[in-house]
């Protein structure tokens, strides 16, 4: 069997000891990997008792069966908790070189739980784990932390860290890897939950190989594959996911000043990709095994760190401190997007955050202060103020550090119209009602507002193996609750597997699964492989509904549902989430509730 490293890992920081239990051949291959098997985990405890900062969380991060085997795409890795942000189900996804090495250490995933009694780093080391002291990293910034560790146990060594924020259990704070290349494992504030242990870092490193049922198939698969993935994901090679920046504005899928203007393509034109790479580019990088390389690199413009390279921002950091901020403006962006890195914290929550603030001022909710910038749309000094109020919980960054949905409701009814939100998670920067199936896929997300659901490829590209051999109308409603059931299944999947989603274009049903059979041997069909992307995304629903979620916390934000744009690629349009939802529940098996019925639990093997 191959693709594993057949080992779980619990440690437990409290009291220093280490437990490795063995990854059955049935649990593989009915959770597969990643936020799969971190589902399965959870399944086991009482998850609505767990205290999201307390010592029983448990902070999982976890590889896939597809991790470290030379498929492109396929360098990821999973990190879950209960989130300390919504008190719900959490998960993050990142890239770099992290998931690899974990499993060539000897683990295809590590549970931490407890709580160290000093600032702490977990290294995982030839198959040794051990716990050290972080004194001389507290503290630090993501980007100081990555260089001295990596000094210290050697430059192939993979580092995962948080900055001060997470230190400080700030709700939006993130995991990042890769120091100044910044690859984040962002939302629901893994990071707050790993400063809530005394974990500063995990540092991984190894020498195993992933074994590989078939090695010489699969390599045939990959460089026959080659061709198509460099021609399909060519504009991503050549300027990341900024290179969808202005095509999501002309459709309003991007939009501006708090989700209020639809028609911003021609402002954002200086924001583009091209614009990007050609005035501040600074060269790229790359996942391994990936040969696409949509990692850019740029020359931080201003500030404290001016003339230095950094991972350049990516479509979300872009939308959400551009013109989410009424900003248009490079050095802003790129300034707030590398504060954000270095700080480790979550682009898209702070983003949103800021925007929120600024329209809150504008309605005389809240009053400029005394000093400093002014908090406005257009300021890029009010954005760089904000994100350190923040980071460091003072001024109006106290009232922010939990999100939008927190300071909505300290702030009345009337903000809480605009607060851009779902189960307490901002909003990536893609719009429901330019693509109508993100509606279903925000409302029903098992940690929030969230596109990783993947439905709004399905109204972009042709998904032939989903049923789907020509891309969908976008403002079609018909059809779309099953549409976006199916396709939140086959994203389980790439969560899983642990392949990147970019590549959801190429990788179609047919592909994927026989990529994974070459490394498995499962010799598994395609409804088998469907189901388990299905069970996984069921068992997080009723994590969350052991919580106390129902139907009633399945929706969109206000503004997103009621308020339409008078102008640009999306004027006059709203979502019919109701509807879409009903279509939905019954595709999927579930009560009018919202909540799994018995037989598709049984169908599923979770009763």
């Amino acid at each position: 069997m191959g693709g594993y490293m057949e080992k779980l890992a619990w440690i437990d920081l409290s009291t220093q000891t280490v437990k490795v239990e063995e990854l059955s051949e049935e649990i593989r291959r009915k959770y597969i990997g990643g936020t799969g098997l971190a589902a399965y985990i959870f399944r086991q405890t009482l998850f609505h008792k767990i205290d999201p900062l307390g010592p029983e969380n448990i902070l999982i991060f976890a590889t896939g069966p597809l991790t470290g085997t030379g498929i492109p795409t396929s360098g990821r890795y999973a990190v879950a908790a209960k989130s300390p942000q919504t008190g719900i189900w959490g998960e993050a996804d990142s890239g770099g070189r992290f998931g690899a090495a974990l499993k060539a250490a000897g683990y295809d995933a590590i549970a931490i739980r407890g709580r160290a009694s000093s600032p702490s780093v977990l290294t995982v080391i030839g198959g040794e784990i051990a716990v050290v002291s972080a004194e001389n990293v507290w503290g630090k910034d993501t980007y100081e932390t990555f260089d001295i560790l990596t000094a210290k146990y050697g430059p192939k060594s993979a580092v995962v860290c948080i900055g001060p924020p997470g230190e400080r259990l700030v709700p939006l704070a993130n995991i990042m890897s890769e120091g100044s290349h910044a690859r984040a494992a962002g939302r629901c504030g893994m990071g707050a939950v790993m400063g809530s242990k005394n974990l500063k870092a995990v540092v991984a490193d190894g020498t195993l190989r992933v074994p590989i049922a078939h090695p010489k198939e699969l390599l045939e698969a990959i460089r026959a594959l080659a061709p198509g993935m460099m021609e399909k994901m060519k504009r991503v090679a050549d300027y990341g996911t900024p290179g969808g920046t202005v095509g999501g504005a002309v459709i309003a899928d991007l939009s501006a000043r708090n989700w209020t203007d639809g028609d911003c393509s021609k402002a954002v034109e200086c924001l583009s990709g091209e614009n990007m790479v050609g005035q501040y580019g600074a060269g790229k990088y790359h996942c391994p095994p990936c040969f696409v390389g949509c990692g850019k690199k740029t020359r931080i413009p201003k500030g404290p760190h001016a003339g230095e390279i950094s991972g350049a921002p990516e479509y979300e950091a872009i939308a959400g401190f551009g013109p989410q901020c009424g900003i248009y403006d490079w050095n802003t962006v790129i300034e707030a997007n590398d504060l954000c890195n270095r700080l480790g914290m979550d682009t898209i929550s702070v983003s949103g955050s800021v925007a929120f603030v600024f329209e809150a001022v504008s309605r005389g909710l809240l009053q400029n202060p005394v000093s400093g910038p002014k908090l406005e749309w257009g300021s890029g000094e009010g954005v760089l103020s904000l994100i350190r109020q923040i980071a460091e919980g003072e001024g109006v960054g106290s009232l922010l550090q939990g999100g939008v949905r927190k300071a909505s409701e300290r702030l009345g009814p009337e903000a809480e119209k605009f607060a851009v939100q779902v189960k307490g998670l901002e909003a990536p920067y893609h719009d429901p009602r330019a693509l109508v199936s993100l509606a279903v896929a925000y409302a029903t997300s098992p940690r929030g507002a969230c596109h990783r659901g993947c439905t709004h490829n399905v109204e972009r590209v042709p998904l032939p193996g989903l049923g789907y051999p020509a891309a969908l109308d976008r403002f079609e409603q018909k059809g779309k609750g099953k549409a976006a059931a199916l396709v939140q299944n086959y994203a389980e999947l790439f969560n899983s597997l642990k392949v990147c989603q970019i590549a959801m274009r190429v990788y179609d049903v047919p592909i994927l699964l026989q990529l994974t059979n070459y490394v498995t041997d499962w010799g598994m069909e395609a409804a088998e492989f469907l189901m388990a992307g299905e069970r996984s995304l069921n068992v997080k629903r009723m994590l969350n509904i052991s919580c106390g979620l129902s139907r009633a916390d399945d929706t969109l934000p206000y503004r997103l549902e009621h308020e339409q744009f008078p102008t640009g690629g999306a004027a006059g349009k709203v979502p019919d989430l109701p509807k879409m939802l009903d279509e939905y529940y019954e595709f999927r098996g579930w009560g009018s509730d919202g909540v799994p019925g018995e037989s598709k639990l049984k169908e599923l093997g979770l009763l």
